[in-house]
């Protein structure tokens, strides 16, 4: 019988003779608290091999745990937390909400919504914009864009600024950039209100006109 190597943070250390009941049993572990939480482990059954990681620095989101097609957040959850004798951290600890990165969530099938939700789904989407981070959360119809477009833009927003703190006639400073006519903008996102993005604008919005020039071919198009 072929055996499953195992790897852990990319040094293969060891086999074993049954991957997937492993990867189960490490899984539920983590959700009892048994084995720290912030240890992710993925099996590809292709290669026959387990990925555990534990190292800091890994980019990981939280999701609800789905179970036999219903979440385990449920409303007496948010009212505890409403009234404050919950905390987030509570919800992680009793196996409710866990952390992904993006090797774990190659075995996760993860739903949007609720009413999306079946008996096949491991995860639930806390909101559909949790998805994202706050820099690509805040770029409209980014679903129109390639892929790149969406990349570039969120690292540009990390370095936009309109104005660097908010009493800057009062300071001081020898030398400093403002944007003069920062703008908010015409259409917006949730991410946008949730942050106060538009009270602190960093960009402009521009008028574009695509025509013809001369009106001889496309290639002439501005």
């Amino acid at each position: 019988m072929r055996k499953a190597k195992i790897y852990i943070n990319g040094k293969l250390i060891g086999t074993c003779d049954d991957p997937e009941n492993f990867v189960d049993d490490m899984r539920a572990k983590r959700r009892t608290g048994e084995i720290s939480d912030e240890m992710n482990i993925t099996y590809y059954s292709e290669t026959d091999e387990i990925y555990i990681f534990n190292d800091p620095g890994r980019a990981r989101r939280p999701l609800i745990i789905v179970n036999e097609g219903a979440p385990l957040l449920q409303e007496d959850h948010i009212a505890r937390m409403k009234d404050g004798e919950m905390k987030w951290d509570d919800l992680v600890q009793e196996g409710v909400i866990e952390y992904l990165d993006a090797e774990e969530e190659e075995n996760a099938y993860i739903s949007m919504s609720l009413a999306d939700l079946n008996e096949f789904h491991t995860h639930l989407e806390i909101d559909p914009s949790t998805m994202l981070g706050i820099c690509a959360g805040i770029i409209p119809f980014a679903n129109h864009n390639s892929s790149p477009r969406n990349t570039m833009e969120a690292g540009m927003t990390k370095q936009a600024l309109g104005l660097y703190v908010s009493n800057y006639g009062m300071r001081t400073d020898t030398r400093a950039h403002l944007l003069h006519h920062p703008q908010t903008p015409i259409v917006k996102t949730r991410i946008i209100d949730a942050t106060g993005y538009d009270k602190r604008p960093s960009g402009q919005n521009f008028v574009v006109a695509v025509m013809s020039y001369e009106g001889y071919n496309m290639e002439d198009a501005l």
